[in-house]
Parts: C-alpha cells; structure tokens; sequence
C-alpha cells in the first residue's frame, strides 16, 4: 500500500507543475446550521457540507472539474469529489458519484458508508475509481492548513484545514468572535491556471459563508 501511494504522488509531483493558494471562510453561521439541524434528528458532517459546496461551485467552472488523459483533457459533466480518508492501512480517496445532483445530508450518509467500508476493510476498486476532484482534510488536530499533491491526473485538490473563533472585523466595522476555517488549493497548472481557482475560491467561500441559502434538507 505504501509503495502504491509513494509512487502515484511521485509521479504527480515529477509530471505536474503544481501551484497552491489559501483562503479563510467565516464558517459560523455554517456551524449553526449544522447543530439547528443536528437538533431536529439530522447529523450532517462538515466535510459533507464542503463537498456539497464544492458541487455547486464547480458548476461555474467547469473547466476545473477535470483531468489529463495523456496529451487530453478531459471535462467532466459531473462532480464526483474523491474523499481522502485515511487509516492505519493509508490513504483511500473515495468517490462520491453525481454530487451536484445530492444534498448535503445524502452527501453525509455516503461518507459515513465509504468511511466503514475503510473500516472494514470492504473496500472495491469502483470505489476509487471515477473521481474528478479531491478533497482532503486535516481532522480535529492542530494542524491550521497543509498543502496538497494533485491527484489522479486532476485538476485540483482542496484542502480542509483546521476551524477556530477568531476576532474579526466586520464590514461595519465592529469586531466579533467568528469560527474561521482555512482552505488550500492544490491546482494543476498544466491544466488551468490562476485565474479560474482563484475565482473558484471566491465562490467557494460565498457558498460556505451563505449556508442557508445554499443548503437545504
């Protein structure tokens, strides 16, 4: 497994010139909407809600929600982000299909279903396969914001980094405690460049900090 791992990264450090990016979200009113819905019997899990964000913004960009095949590039007409959950065995990105076309809590149970499979070590090669991004978290340690390697000839790869209340000025003026998440994207300049990842953040970040406009039961 590790000699697996060591040399699909290897080769996409070798083969793809590769170029990252950071951004904060204010993900409060995210974060109560996930415990308003948490009361009323519906566990949704932050990854969930990212990946959900992820959908619908690369439906602005489409040209990120892809790969290289060869001297090809191929577009994909649907966003099925690659999970990165990780165990004792490694590393398992698995593939939630047709993402644009779930909600955030069907996301959820999916993810809660792929992470058992790791678990249980039940996991299909169908499993892995078909993925267009990727999104990788750092969990509930210490660790802020990392940096990624493109995968599996993609586009990009987001990174999830770690959430904390900071002090933050508002467009008012005031300062408030907010729950601020740090995002990282790893994108494949032989693919795209700056101009539509940084867009890409931009909107990323509009979905998570306007949750309810975007997220629904």
């Amino acid at each position: 497994m590790r000699r697996y791992i060591g040399k699909a990264l290897q080769n996409s450090v070798v083969t793809y010139p590769q170029a990252s990016g950071f951004f904060q979200a204010d993900t409060t009113k995210l974060f109560s909407l996930k415990k308003k819905w948490k009361d009323i019997g519906k566990s949704v899990s932050f990854t969930a809600f990212v990946t959900k964000a992820v959908a619908i913004a690369l439906q602005d960009f489409p040209e990120l929600n892809a790969r290289a095949d060869g001297d090809n590039v191929i577009l994909y007409d649907t966003v099925n982000p690659g999970i990165a959950i990780a165990d004792e065995k490694g590393l398992f990105v698995m593939v939630i299909r047709s993402a644009e076309t779930k909600s955030a809590p069907e996301i959820s149970d999916e993810i809660r279903m792929l992470t058992q499979k790791v678990r249980e070590n039940k996991v299909l090669p169908e499993d892995m396969s078909g993925g267009t991004i990727t999104i990788s978290s750092a969990g509930t340690g210490r660790t802020e914001i990392f940096t990624s390697i493109v995968s599996n000839d993609e586009a990009l790869i987001l990174g999830v980094g770690r959430t904390k209340k900071q002090p933050v000025v508002l467009p008012d003026g005031t300062i408030a405690v907010r729950d601020m998440t740090w995002f990282a994207t790893n994108m494949n300049h032989l693919l795209v460049d700056g101009r539509s990842v940084s867009r890409f953040r931009d909107r990323l970040g509009e979905i998570l900090e306007d949750p309810e406009t975007y997220f629904q039961l």
